[in-house]
């Protein structure tokens, strides 16, 4: 919830190990809480979305390839961000924080302006999250243990009680 909007993905269904598209109807959609006024922002295959002040940003897989795009909750100022493969997307303090499908699922962050595009470990992941400067992620090539690195990809080290 946003600004006294719920919104939500549409329509991603998983057929037999493999997910099978809708042609109708798919994207980012915004409704009120009481059930009103449902809008559709985005016109795409959506798979990961997440807000910081009045911007979205999500993972747009569309013909010619995948990308990290950003439009404001309102719908307008639609952009691409970086043209990486991404899941898992996190966003804090101006970063985008995701795992990179381009490079086997490794743990990257982009500027939210689409500058500085950086892998912060070589590990392969899915789960991040993102909590102050820490980078909290589940590290595939370590039997799915949890990690933690700083946002400057700095101490990486597994994550102890």
């Amino acid at each position: 919830m946003n600004d006294g909007w719920l919104y939500y993905l549409k329509e991603i269904l998983p057929t037999e190990g493999s997910i099978e598209f809708k042609e109708k109807n798919q994207g980012i959609y915004k409704i009120q809480t009481d059930g009103s006024d449902k809008t559709l922002i985005v016109e795409s295959v959506v798979t990961d979305c997440v807000f910081e002040e009045d911007w979205m940003y999500y993972s747009n897989i569309h013909d010619s390839g995948s990308s990290i795009d950003r439009i404001r909750t309102d719908g307008t100022s639609h952009g691409i961000v970086s043209r990486s493969t991404a899941f898992c997307l996190n966003v804090n303090n101006g970063w985008i924080y995701f795992a990179n499908l381009d490079d086997e699922g490794k743990v990257y962050k982009v500027c939210t302006d689409g500058t500085q595009l950086t892998k912060l470990v070589d590990d392969k992941t899915i789960y991040i999250s993102v909590i102050e400067d820490w980078v909290f992620y589940k590290n595939l090539d370590d039997d799915g243990k949890i990690y933690m690195v700083k946002e400057n990809g700095m101490e990486r080290q597994p994550f102890r009680k």
